[in-house]
């Protein structure tokens, strides 16, 4: 940390303007740079669009393939220009990689006992937590876990629990996730029907998830009694569900006298996985763009071939492994693949064993003095930006009002 004597004077801002011209330019040249990127993203998409030489390549499509399909199409030819004009350079970066998965790590902490917190709370045990209305809320909640306000901090006690279970923890199965995107944190009915199968049903309807478990979710039952939390009723669920089967029937009311109104369903796709928009991205650049481009096109594919998701996963460990500036043991064996694999996990885990006491350390240290703790996710990512927690209480509120009922959630 800096102290205060340590930090570098403040000049007054005209002054460093004028000693620093060079600097400004190139801020300048760099924001110019940017907005004509995005002129010409935003030109190409228009083309696309509305452009009517390509209304018979789109024909076989509805609508919203063709408005999906610009959005993406500025995204690929951007690659193929930049991997066309650039294909030697490569950028050298050496991230602290285990320090941020410690970072990230430390949370897991907090998602279990939000999560029994909201155990309590579809119980009726607690009734009043910050920004919850409804149980959907807990899934926003899981991605602000850092800086919540009802979660009590992390206690030393709550930090050697944590770590007795990572030295046993695997590590392929529960720290491999950079992103944060692998488990259900907060979802209810998946954790519940998990580790507590004789439990009581879940109110609320099933919901497809590819999400797992944490075993951390287990361990701390197992250690802290709190396994009994899956046992409460649902109580605040069982009433949402009235309001949400009322919003339903609402739903299908709406959409019958739509399709009586209008003309009959279109046939054509509405929407194409991603791999058919790379496609169509191909034949729509063979069809339209000049030959250059399509040159950058085919040295493009050539650097980015499609692999299956074991290539993937495996390409992504070689790249850390590349990163990494210590050198990391690999033990004889059959299969160099599995081999490799091996050692990066278990590389990384006593490397997240070695951070996390300094990672803990510092979020006691920031407790201490009052900062809030930085977001898990990096660069800047706004995890809300896609958040569609309003969108749920709009429509629980139009159940109740279907059922007669105020539009609050006093329930």
């Amino acid at each position: 940390m800096i102290s205060d004597d340590n930090l570098p004077p403040q000049d007054d801002e005209d002054d460093e303007d004028a000693r620093m011209p060079g600097y400004n330019q190139y801020n300048q040249d760099e924001a110019d740079k940017y907005q004509a990127q995005a002129d010409t993203d935003a030109s190409i998409a228009s083309d696309v669009l509305n452009n009517t030489r390509y209304d018979e390549f789109f024909a076989a499509y509805q609508p919203t393939v063709r408005e999906d399909f610009a959005r993406r199409y500025v995204m690929y030819r951007g690659r193929w220009v930049e991997d066309g004009e650039q294909n030697e350079r490569r950028p050298a970066r050496h991230l602290n990689l285990h320090e941020k998965e410690a970072y990230l790590a430390l949370w897991t902490i907090q998602q279990k006992k939000l999560f029994d917190l909201q155990c309590q709370w579809r119980a009726e045990e607690v009734r009043e937590l910050p920004d919850v209305a409804i149980s959907n809320d807990f899934g926003r909640l899981t991605h602000i876990v850092e800086n919540y306000p009802a979660l009590s901090p992390i206690t030393a006690d709550e930090f050697a629990l944590f770590m007795a279970w990572v030295k046993q923890a695997d590590y392929e199965s529960n720290f491999n996730d950079s992103l944060d995107q692998r488990f259900g944190w907060q979802q209810y009915r998946l954790v519940k029907e998990t580790l507590a199968p004789d439990a009581p049903p879940v109110a609320t309807r099933a919901v497809p998830t590819v999400k797992l478990v944490s075993d951390w979710y287990r361990f701390h039952n197992e250690h802290t009694g709190n396994g009994r939390l899956l046992y409460l009723p649902d109580v605040r669920g069982a009433k949402e569900e009235r309001y949400w089967n009322a919003w339903r029937e609402g739903e299908r009311e709406r959409e019958e006298i739509k399709q009586a109104a209008g003309p009959p369903p279109d046939p054509r796709p509405e929407y194409l996985p991603e791999d058919q928009h790379r496609t169509l991205a191909r034949d729509f650049a063979q069809r339209f763009e000049p030959p250059r481009l399509n040159r950058w096109r085919e040295i493009s594919e050539l650097l980015h071939p499609p692999v299956s998701e074991e290539e993937r996963k495996f390409n992504v460990i070689v790249a850390r492994m590349q990163m990494m500036t210590e050198p990391v043991p690999i033990a004889a064996g059959p299969d160099w693949r599995t081999a490799t694999r091996e050692a990066f996990f278990a590389h990384c885990h006593r490397k997240l064993l070695e951070c996390l006491p300094q990672v803990y350390a510092e979020y006691v240290q920031r407790q201490e003095w009052g900062i809030a703790q930085p977001s898990r996710f990096e660069d800047g990512w706004d995890p809300l930006k896609y958040d569609i927690t309003p969108l749920y209480r709009g429509w629980l509120l139009d159940g109740r009002a279907r059922l007669g009922e105020p539009q609050d959630f006093d329930f």
